[in-house]
């Protein structure tokens, strides 16, 4: 079906190019039985370079600053890379990223940096929009429409994860109230979802896009730890959340924005009891043409 004009202009195929910078925020607690906290985190400030040729969107991320997560001799880093595929009836991307150099703080509160802790992450996701004849997710997300009026649609989706955490030795407190030494944490998780997504029109141009989505997951997970070796965990199902927004101005060949992610999630095994969240804040500024 064909786009009604009087909600979303289309712009022809067009070459772009934006830039900016990236703020990613990783964080790891472990807790034990009787509340004590174990906490991981990497704060990373990285210049991004991004744009399109074609149908898919490509974006590179160079870290530039490990924003005090590491110390004055050693510091955390890390690169990724993503691919994004934006159509009207539908929205997809990929991405994965390797960070090196985490702050750990036991349960006394004491800090120290750890540059053999290493973390690789992966995903691909995808959504459907209902309503693609009247709103355009790209408009706020990839500028490559621009939404004349306020409208929203329904997603329907799915999304595969993958992470691998590394250390030389990592002692996590499990739900025995003991130290379990971690050499590889290794989770993959695959869901379906659904959310919803609504952009607002505050003046000419400018534009207020939230979006959330939710749904149900499967969790294959694996520990290694030097004495034990392999345990593999038994298959989970959890929640998966994303929360996502965009503020910012298209007018068809300039734009700039900022765009948030929120991805939290809470886990519990066997032997390890996790909440991680992962926040990312993007500045974007680009020319189309």
């Amino acid at each position: 079906m064909r786009r009604d004009s009087n909600f979303v202009k289309e712009l022809p195929g067009r070459i772009r190019i934006n830039t900016g910078l990236r703020a990613i925020y990783d964080e790891a607690t472990f807790t034990s039985a009787d509340g004590q906290e174990f906490g991981l985190e990497n704060k990373t400030l990285a210049y991004r370079i991004g744009g399109r040729y074609g149908l898919p969107s490509y974006t590179f991320s160079i870290p530039i600053s490990d924003l005090g997560t590491g110390t004055a001799e050693e510091e955390g880093g890390g690169w990724g890379l993503g691919l994004r595929l934006f159509r009207r009836y539908g929205y997809l991307r990929t991405a994965f990223r390797f960070t090196d150099g985490f702050r750990l703080t036991g349960p006394d509160g004491d800090s120290e940096f750890r540059e053999d802790i290493r973390l690789f992450s992966a995903f691909l996701y995808g959504y459907h929009l209902f309503n693609h004849q009247r709103y355009s997710l790209r408009a706020s997300f990839n500028q490559r429409d621009v939404q004349l009026r306020n409208q929203g649609s329904w997603l329907l989706g799915g999304l595969i994860t993958r992470r691998r955490l590394l250390a030389d030795s990592l002692l996590i407190p499990t739900e025995e109230d003991e130290l379990l030494a971690v050499e590889r944490f290794a989770q993959t998780s695959v869901g379906i979802g659904g959310g919803y997504a609504y952009t607002v029109l505050p003046f000419n141009y400018f534009y207020v896009t939230p979006v959330v989505y939710a749904g149900p997951e499967l969790r294959f997970t694996l520990l290694n730890d030097p004495a034990g070796g392999a345990q593999r965990e038994a298959t989970r199902l959890g929640l998966q959340l994303r929360a996502r927004l965009s503020v910012g101005y298209n007018d068809g060949k300039y734009f700039a924005g900022v765009v948030a992610d929120y991805i939290p999630s809470r886990d519990k095994t066997r032997t390890i009891s996790t909440q991680d969240v992962r926040s990312q804040l993007e500045l974007r500024i680009g020319v189309q043409w």
